[in-house]
């Protein structure tokens, strides 16, 4: 199997400074959802190549090139090749073309209203949230909404246990 991932940095809010803060791109969660994603991805075997419209400037190419993850300047002649093509905030430019393969939308924001060809080119669309789907279908009533909580590649971040989480000392906030 293999799986394509499309995202726009030229017409992302997240790349045009307007969530910079003291030098640092505040993601919002963006980057470590897709950054876990490839891990789960890539400890199951399965291919993944990312499309980026603006890959040059892409924050996660260095880690990426680490984990040996193909990465390829999205452009309106690009061919993609893939069973599932997960679509991550991408220019309508870019959604005009028909991509052969099932086509996963991700929201991350729940504010951010999708233009009406997003909705209908994704065959599922999956949000962090329950808040989320709720907003999103308030713009778009579909049943293609699912929910998949965003959280944390287990193989990096360890669960407590509930015995071990009792003997953490309380800290003083003032």
């Amino acid at each position: 199997m293999k799986i394509a991932y499309l995202i726009t940095v030229h017409e992302n809010p997240l790349y045009e400074g307007k969530f910079l803060d003291n030098g640092v791109y505040l993601s919002f969660g963006q980057h470590s959802f897709i950054y876990d994603l490839v891990l789960s991805i890539l400890s199951n075997k399965v291919i993944i190549e990312f499309h980026i419209d603006g890959a040059n400037v892409f924050p996660l190419n260095r880690l990426f090139s680490d984990l040996k993850v193909p990465i390829y300047e999205l452009t309106y002649d690009s061919k993609i090749d893939a069973d599932i093509i997960i679509i991550d905030t991408l220019a309508d430019s870019f959604l005009i073309r028909k991509y052969k393969g099932y086509k996963i939308g991700i929201i991350h924001n729940y504010m951010v209203k999708h233009s009406s060809l997003f909705y209908s080119e994704c065959d599922a669309i999956i949000c962090m949230t329950p808040y989320a789907i709720e907003r999103q279908k308030k713009f778009y009533p579909i049943n293609k909404f699912h929910l998949i909580r965003q959280g944390v590649f287990c193989n990096r971040f360890y669960p407590t246990s509930r015995a071990s989480s009792l003997n953490i000392q309380s800290v003083l906030f003032y």
